[in-house]
């Protein structure tokens, strides 16, 4: 399989609508990630496999502060490194924005993705009581601490 990370662009919106709607259960509408995908402080990744699309990250970016806004990958290529891979070009792209932390929030019952962010070096952090809906649960919050001398995950 061959793995390509890259910018995120509008003419594969249908697509990532496709794997948002196959992977969330409240999801994200075609106006959102064309915001996110235009906001200056926000970017956008698309993973191809074999020059389809497998799956996308999202994150803003503001000042000292990244937060990863959406991670997914379709159900039938998964565990197959795309995430992390996905999840490493997240992090590089908020360190050069100058990130000093980036964060995120992750269902409770969510152990694959919860050992991918551990896998990444994020750590919990806090909980948000009933964060999530269809169904009701709670979030983990979880951050990694980016700093010039120190990184976690292993690039």
């Amino acid at each position: 399989m061959e793995l390509s990370i890259v910018p995120l662009r509008e003419e594969l919106l249908e697509c990532t609508l496709e794997i948002e709607r196959e992977c969330s259960a409240v999801p994200w509408s075609y106006d959102s990630f064309l915001f996110t995908l235009h906001s200056p402080v926000s970017y956008c990744a698309a993973a191809t496999a074999d020059g389809v699309l497998a799956g996308y990250g999202t994150m803003s970016c503001l000042y000292e502060d990244a937060e990863i806004l959406n991670l997914a990958v379709t159900p039938e290529l998964r565990r197959m490194g795309i995430a992390f891979n996905l999840m490493k070009n997240l992090i590089t792209e908020a360190k050069n924005r100058g990130a000093e932390t980036v964060r995120l929030e992750v269902r409770q019952s969510n152990a694959a993705a919860r050992a991918l962010y551990e896998k990444a070096g994020f750590e919990y952090c806090g909980k948000r009581t009933g964060y999530y809906i269809k169904p009701r649960e709670d979030a983990l919050l979880m951050k990694l601490e980016l700093t010039p001398e120190q990184s976690k995950i292993n690039m």
